[in-house]
């Protein structure tokens, strides 16, 4: 090898590279960060409407009542008689509920109308659920 031989980046060449890196990294991080927080958001009301969907389908296939009741920062699904929490689970970080409310499920598989109310931030997403247990996304 010759000391000629023009092989690799000059020192002045990765500085300017990892200066427009460094640009880029900038320009896009905020919205990449409000995207993370609104997948969160959207991930955590999904996990909720499904466990609400569960709760009804233990309530009807094992005829007896259940409860869904959540806190700032998770549920829990029990059994009402014999009390047994049957699922417990902390939402993702930083997600939490509006507000505190208990929905019961009864064994005939009708429940209670619910608004329930997930927050991150700024944002906000609402499920609902009718009497008959169908859960929907605003």
């Amino acid at each position: 090898m010759h000391p000629s031989d023009p092989r690799g980046f000059t020192l002045i060449e990765m500085i300017v590279i990892i200066g427009i890196l460094g640009t880029i990294m900038l320009v896009a991080a905020p919205p990449m960060s409000r995207f993370l927080s609104t997948n969160r958001l959207a991930g955590a009301t999904n996990i909720v409407a499904g466990d609400l969907r569960y709760a009804r389908s233990l309530a009807s296939s094992q005829r007896r009542s259940y409860e869904f009741r959540n806190t700032s920062t998770g549920y829990t699904v029990s059994c009402v008689s014999p009390a047994s929490t049957v699922l417990t689970r902390t939402l993702q970080s930083g997600v939490t509920f509006a507000g505190l409310d208990t929905t019961t499920f009864y064994a005939w598989g009708l429940t209670e109308s619910t608004v329930l109310t997930l927050q991150k931030g700024d944002q906000s997403r609402i499920l609902r659920m009718n009497s008959t247990g169908q859960v929907t996304r605003d």
